[in-house]
């Protein structure tokens, strides 16, 4: 039961502040309403590794109870100290550079929104596992060493190179049995499928 009341506490505003933030008036202050974190303990948070031990700030992090960054709490700042405002000010020049030739503020920005992907029933299919005793696990293998040598060759050669290169890989998986591996894999979203009642 104390466990529970624990878990509980941890999803409490007071407990997702505490974790990320710190103590008030050691971790962190508070100036014009919102949450500053002093120069100095933000070096430490930044450079020494032990941080965290040393102030059981995110020692609770997955897989307990946990806002993701940019989270706003109900006075409208952010639960953990990764605000918009924060992660735009770490982008490097060029970074920032690329961003602006897109008319874009942060590198979400050009990734779709949540809404424009519909809920699936089978799930989040990254989180089926291809049992390790399967041709498939071998398969799997094979196609991830032929991705850490293809896609970096991709990268890193004169687009000139790229079409060749890019055959070449697909050669690769087909060779792999990448096609056997999608035939497993969808009668392991079938069976998920069938298990939820959701054919």
């Amino acid at each position: 039961m104390a466990i529970i009341k624990f878990l509980d506490w941890l999803c409490s505003d007071e407990a997702q502040i505490l974790n990320s933030w710190g103590i008030e008036g050691i971790h962190y202050k508070i100036e014009n309403g919102k949450r500053v974190i002093p120069p100095d303990v933000m070096v430490a948070r930044t450079n020494d590794p032990q941080f965290g031990k040393k102030t059981g700030i995110g020692v609770y992090g997955y897989p307990f109870p946990y806002y993701g960054d940019g989270v706003k709490d109900p006075t409208g700042q952010t639960y953990s100290i990764k605000s918009e405002q924060q992660i735009m000010d770490s982008y490097s020049a060029p970074e920032k550079e690329v961003l602006s030739k897109y008319n874009a503020k942060m590198w979400r920005d050009l990734f779709p929104k949540a809404s424009e992907f519909p809920v699936k029933p089978w799930g989040a299919a990254w989180q089926i596992n291809i049992p390790q005793d399967t041709d498939g696990a071998v398969i799997m293998k094979k196609l991830q060493e032929i991705v850490r040598k293809r896609v970096p060759e991709m990268i890193m050669k004169s687009p000139d190179q790229f079409d060749a290169i890019w055959d070449a890989f697909q050669n690769d998986m087909d060779k792999a049995g990448v096609h056997k591996l999608e035939a497993q894999f969808e009668g392991l979203l079938k069976d998920r499928m069938e298990l939820w009642g959701t054919k």
